[in-house]
């Protein structure tokens, strides 16, 4: 009986060798493309040169500005001290990876609050404090 099997007469290159090999060429390709063509600057990110304000000087309202927008940046000056920042930490139950155990666990949050009275009481949203510990 015959055996009808292909056989081949070159030595045998998987499809993983051949395309490490084609990847391999291909980089090299990008790299000399890039590096003689000069495409090199316009793949790199620089970020823009920012000046910083001078803090010893004040932004005061120009001819441009509305009487809303003085009006709300008299507010923001004079109550802005008043804005508190909370921390809240409260307890959750997880569990390992499989499920079978489960233990309590801390998360913090945060939030935000107003202090409104002279005696130091702190209003906020009820989201913030929810379950909090």
């Amino acid at each position: 009986m015959r055996d009808y099997r292909f056989r081949s007469s070159s030595p045998r290159i998987g499809s993983f060798g051949q395309m490490m090999f084609a990847a391999f060429l291909g980089g090299l390709l990008v790299l000399l493309a890039v590096r003689y063509t000069g495409l090199g600057e316009y793949l790199t990110y620089r970020p823009p040169v920012q000046e910083e304000p001078d803090s010893s000087t004040r932004v005061l309202p120009g001819p441009d500005v509305t009487d809303f927008e003085s009006a709300t940046i008299r507010v923001v000056e004079k109550v802005g001290p008043a804005v508190v920042m909370i921390t809240t930490t409260r307890l959750i139950e997880v569990s390992d990876f499989f499920g079978f155990i489960w233990y309590p666990q801390e998360v913090q949050g945060l939030g935000s609050g107003v202090i409104f009275r002279k005696d130091g009481y702190i209003l906020t949203n009820h989201h913030v404090i929810k379950e909090a510990r």
